[in-house]
């Protein structure tokens, strides 16, 4: 029961190096704290390392105290959320983050993350979701389409089934994961409906 608990964990919804990121900004760049702490709370961090940080940062930003590397291991200190390695991981924190312009994008990710895990959905919950919906969405498409053309409920189902269940398409699912193209499928017979429309008035 612990392991499947461990596996939860580890499939719930993050991004280890956007909060790495966001983290790195207010290190190199403490003038963008205010708008960080504008965008995330310290409970949106998954990391409980990163969760840390960002708490000891959140709480000197309230009470007005400098922000620098320095002055942040020392309230880590203060916390009792000193680690062993936390003056490396800080450091590396700094080296790993490319430029602090982009840390609004950086906090946009990390909020998402936290979106997911508070309503409880998995990544792959999400994907597969997702997937359900292109499958609905292309059998709606082709069967509406294909009445359209044909004025038959029962072509038009058939041409649904074949289409949505073509090994090309499932392939694309499944095997390439290429969602995008799967999804683009969903409105192929949308443009051979207008052109039909278009060759039938003329």
């Amino acid at each position: 029961v612990l392991e499947e608990e461990e596996l939860l964990l580890k499939q719930l919804p993050h991004s280890v190096e956007a909060e790495q990121a966001v983290l790195g900004s207010m290190l190199i760049d403490p003038r963008c704290v205010p708008d960080v702490i504008e965008q995330l709370r310290p409970e949106d961090f998954y990391i409980r390392q990163n969760r840390e940080i960002y708490e000891a940062i959140y709480s000197m930003f309230n009470y007005s105290m400098t922000i620098d590397p320095v002055t942040v291991l020392d309230q880590m200190k203060l916390r009792g959320a000193w680690h062993e390695n936390s003056q490396q991981y800080l450091l590396e924190l700094m080296n790993v983050t490319p430029t602090a312009a982009n840390v609004l994008d950086y906090c946009a990710i990390v909020r998402d993350q936290a979106l997911l895990r508070n309503l409880g959905v998995s990544l792959c919950a999400c994907v597969r979701v997702f997937e359900a919906c292109i499958h609905l969405a292309t059998a709606v498409s082709c069967y509406l389409c294909v009445r359209g053309m044909m004025n038959s409920r029962r072509v038009a189902v058939g041409a649904s089934v074949l289409y949505t269940l073509c090994i090309y398409r499932l392939v694309n699912v499944y095997t390439r994961s290429t969602l995008g193209e799967s999804l683009a499928m969903v409105f192929f017979p949308v443009v051979m409906l207008g052109l039909y429309e278009v060759l039938r008035l003329d």
